[in-house]
């Protein structure tokens, strides 16, 4: 019929034209928005977020670790300071970095138990 070939031959190919146009339009737009990081030099220490965290008095972040390798799918391979490898693998969003080109030992680190007088 009349009707079906509009369809088939005007209506049809101009709305796939308008939907990949709008489709590639929405792409690039989120793809300006996403951003880039540069990844991280092996050796960088780092603190990690804490996911176990129940309170705000808490504290936010554990570590020191020491990134070892960069996995293929972005996240990062830590060292802990006895010398193990952190149990998982974090991406960067849930790192803190102390200092980027350290060559401290983990031996010079020191914790605080705690804090005797304030003030």
């Amino acid at each position: 019929s009349e009707r079906a070939a509009f369809l088939n031959d005007v209506l049809r190919p101009e709305a796939s034209s308008n939907f990949r146009r709008k489709q590639k339009k929405k792409a690039a737009a989120a793809s300006r928005r996403q951003r880039q990081v540069k990844p991280l030099p092996i050796g960088t220490l780092v603190m990690l977020n804490d996911p176990t965290r129940a309170g705000k008095h808490e504290p936010r972040y554990t570590g020191p670790y020491r990134v070892v390798q960069q996995k293929r799918g972005g996240n990062y391979v830590l060292q802990e300071p006895d010398g193990k490898l952190h149990h998982r693998n974090p991406p960067i969003d849930q790192m803190k970095i102390i200092d980027a080109n350290s060559e401290l030992p983990f031996e010079d680190t020191h914790y605080i138990e705690r804090i005797l007088d304030h003030r």
